[in-house]
C-alpha cells in the first residue's frame, strides 16, 4: 500500500461522525474503488444498509454533544448498529471477537465531496450462514483499526 484515501461521513445532524482510511496502491490516476455489501436482512433493508471495509483500513469515530450513539443489536447479537439518539441515522457497525473491536461503515453515510472514489456495490444474503463463519468472515474482512475521539 502506498497510502491511504480519507472518507468523511456521518449520521445526518453530524453529531456521530467518523474518518474511513481506505488503502490505496500505488496504480496511478485511477479512481480507488470501494466495495460495498448491500445486505438482504429485513434491518438492513429499512435503514438502507449498504456495508463496506477493508482489513487494512482505519476507522476514527466521534460523537459530539449531548447525544451520543445509541447501540441497536439484534437477530445473532454480534454487532452493535451505531445510531444517532438525535437525527437516528446508522453510519457504523461494530463487532467485539476475543477481545479486539472491529467495524463496517454504510457508504451511503459517506459525505458528497469525501474523495475521488467510485462504489462497486453488490447484494449480499448473510442467511443461513453459521455464527462461526460469519464471525470468521468479520474478523478477515472487517475493518480492524478502531479508534474512538471526543469531539
Amino acid at each position: 500500500m502506498s497510502g491511504e484515501l480519507v472518507i468523511e461521513g456521518g449520521c445526518h445532524c453530524r453529531k456521530l461522525r467518523y474518518k474511513l482510511g481506505w488503502p490505496v496502491s500505488s496504480s496511478g490516476d485511477e479512481k480507488v474503488k470501494i466495495p460495498a455489501r448491500r445486505c438482504s436482512c429485513s434491518f438492513c433493508t429499512r435503514i438502507d444498509g449498504v456495508w463496506t471495509s477493508h482489513p487494512e483500513a482505519s476507522l476514527a469515530i466521534s460523537e459530539s454533544g449531548d447525544f451520543p450513539a445509541t447501540k441497536y443489536r439484534f437477530a445473532t447479537g454480534t454487532a452493535d448498529f451505531l445510531f444517532c439518539s438525535q437525527c437516528g441515522i446508522t453510519p457504523v457497525a461494530v463487532c467485539e471477537i476475543e477481545g479486539r473491536e472491529i467495524a463496517v461503515v454504510n457508504v451511503n453515510t459517506f459525505d458528497e465531496d469525501s474523495g475521488d472514489f467510485t462504489l462497486d456495490c453488490a447484494d449480499a444474503n448473510f442467511d443461513g450462514e453459521s455464527l462461526d463463519d460469519r464471525l470468521g468472515r468479520r474478523q478477515a474482512l472487517w475493518i480492524g483499526r478502531i479508534s474512538w475521539l471526543a469531539a
